[in-house]
């Protein structure tokens, strides 16, 4: 009955619109790169960000990166495998996400490539990261299942292997060939994982208004995936405090206020 209830109220909430969310960019027309479809049928493009030889790839209206992909500097051929066990990008990807072994694969034709399957800590998205060498330069790219396709072609064209004007049509690789099942039996795309962000927000915030409707198992109350092993304990000095979500200007000035009443400065 009390999730009932809490279904009830979800529903009648009204989804934000596109210029609320913080932290994405406005899609304009013609705007990036376009990389043709992801699995989902979304239209995806790419915008560079950051360093040079880095991109940010949007599918469909979504305000979040479905994926993202950068240069990673020298490195020697058939390096792929060894990065993606051992390298700052692994070290990173374990701590947002649970990650199977790499699998040799190809892409780009028949350039050596790393495969990771994995999901993310929080929430528990299916994701995938890849890592490639072209012509002496380690690739690195990770998102969301669906956008496995374009992050290969996003590579493709940031390494110079393809033409911008290709990408769209670049024919389906061993890595996807990897993945077909696993993506087939996930119907879900870029604005799916937008969707979740704010409905976990929205659970949370009626859990708080409505105690009595909350129960042990809320998503709001576990995390996606058992902790990894690989991980020795550690003792912090002072409190790790949790990360949350910001929709909108007014999330982003509440952040600020709270941490500077934690610090004791006066509020701006």
């Amino acid at each position: 009955m009390r999730r009932l209830l809490l279904l009830l109220l979800l529903a009648g909430c009204a989804a934000p619109p596109p210029s609320a969310y913080v932290g994405g960019r406005p899609q304009e027309s013609g705007s990036g790169i376009d990389l043709g479809t992801n699995a989902a049928g979304e239209r995806c493009r790419l915008l560079p960000a950051g360093e040079s030889g880095s991109g940010d790839i949007y599918c469909a209206d979504a305000r979040m990166p479905a994926a993202q992909v950068a240069r990673a500097g020298k490195a020697t051929a058939e390096a792929e495998m060894a990065l993606a066990t051992s390298s700052p990008f692994r070290a990173g990807l374990d701590l947002r996400l649970v990650c199977d072994a790499p699998k040799p694969t190809t892409i780009l034709g028949s350039t050596p490539a790393a495969l990771l399957v994995c999901t993310r800590r929080v929430g528990g998205w299916p994701q995938a990261a890849l890592v490639t060498v072209v012509d002496g330069t380690a690739y690195q790219a990770e998102g969301i299942l669906p956008a496995l396709a374009v992050m290969e072609r996003a590579i493709g064209v940031l390494s110079g292997r393809i033409t911008a004007a290709a990408a769209p049509a670049l024919s389906p690789s061993a890595a996807d060939a990897l993945l077909g099942r696993r993506l087939a039996a996930h119907a879900f795309g870029a604005g799916t994982v937008d969707e979740y962000d704010r409905l976990m927000a929205r659970l949370i915030e009626l859990e708080a208004l409505h105690p009595e409707l909350a129960t042990p198992d809320s998503p709001s109350r576990r995390v996606g995936a058992k902790p990894s092993e690989k991980f020795s304990k550690l003792r912090h000095s002072v409190a790790m405090l949790s990360l949350d979500n910001a929709f909108d200007d007014g999330d982003v000035a509440d952040f600020v206020a709270r941490v500077r009443r934690f610090l004791g400065m006066k509020e701006s």
